[in-house]
């Protein structure tokens, strides 16, 4: 690798100035754009795991938003705050979707429209459409709440989202 590393270096010498120049001011370019697009993500509430409180907030996010990952809760339950904890990391890492979640008792309407009867309930939404529903951690490998984040990732990453 460090030879590598040398090669590149020494492929460097070899530029004219305004070759190198025009190099160092296309990667500033490049940079910026990246910045200004996640910028952009995080004012749009991407890059966060938010609670949404209200019904009626969570519907309009789910017609509006391309991808959203929305984890159905309740508060007193230790396998919603297990799930909580992955999804957190997640929210930070996956720049495809956005991640909600939203107490189940809250949703009257919208837990008997998605048939919400078992929790921890995680939905992931594509143009509003349900993409794939994940309940319980049977999918996750053992069953148990003992998974790891990348196995989570990884479910996600079948649906659509990665």
């Amino acid at each position: 690798m460090s030879k590598d590393l040398d090669d590149s270096f020494d492929e460097l010498d070899f530029l004219e100035d305004d070759e190198y120049e025009r190099i160092i001011a296309q990667r500033k370019h490049a940079m910026k754009q990246e910045y200004d697009r996640v910028t952009s993500l995080k004012s749009m509430g991407y890059l966060e795991y938010k609670e949404i409180l209200q019904e009626k907030e969570l519907m309009n996010l789910i017609t509006k938003t391309e991808k959203i990952v929305v984890h159905y809760f309740h508060p007193n339950f230790k396998a919603c705050k297990i799930l909580d904890t992955h999804l957190e990391k997640l929210s930070q890492k996956i720049l495809s979707a956005r991640f909600v979640k939203a107490n189940a008792e809250n949703l009257p309407w919208l837990s008997k429209k998605i048939n919400l009867r078992v929790l921890p309930c995680l939905v992931v939404y594509d143009r509003a459409n349900v993409v794939d529903k994940l309940i319980g951690f049977d999918e996750l490998g053992k069953g148990d709440d003992n998974f790891q984040t990348s196995s989570l990732e990884k479910w996600l990453d079948k649906t659509g989202i990665s």
